[in-house]
This record gives C-alpha cells, structure tokens and sequence, in this order.
C-alpha cells in the first residue's frame, strides 16, 4: 500500500554523502555541480560563495548568484 510505502521509505536512511558546491556564478562551478548531481553517492544541498569582507569581489554580482540558486532550488551560503 501507499501507506506501507511511505513508511518504508522514511525508515531508509539516505546512503549518499551531503555536500555543498562551491560557487561563483561561472561555468566552471556550473560544470561542477552537474557533475555533483550525476554522482549517485552526493547529495547536492546547497551552493557556497566564499566573499572576502573587504577584498574585491571578482566572482559575478551576489544577486546573480542568489538567483541563480532559486532557480536550481538550492540555498546560496555566503562565508
């Protein structure tokens, strides 16, 4: 049954590894994460830009790169 289901399937525990992708906005970090949801033992949950508090910035704009994790449904960590 359905119910049966879903019971089984909250009981399994995930067997793949959380991680974060590294992130700039580019399509060296685009590659990457594809690459990252192709690998059965990862579980992309999240994006990460790493943004110096008081160096220039040479990554793209942040608001490109939250927009971009909205639109992959991932959450942008800034560190």
């Amino acid at each position: 049954s359905a119910l049966a289901m879903r019971e089984a399937q909250a009981l399994s525990v995930d067997p793949r590894a959380a991680c974060a992708v590294s992130w700039s906005g580019g399509k060296d970090c685009n590659l990457a994460l594809l690459r990252a949801w192709r690998e059965p033992s990862l579980e992309v949950r999240a994006l990460c830009v790493f943004r110096p508090p008081r160096a220039a910035f040479r990554a793209h704009p942040l608001a490109l790169m939250e927009a971009q994790a909205r639109a992959l449904g991932l959450p942008l960590l800034h560190a």
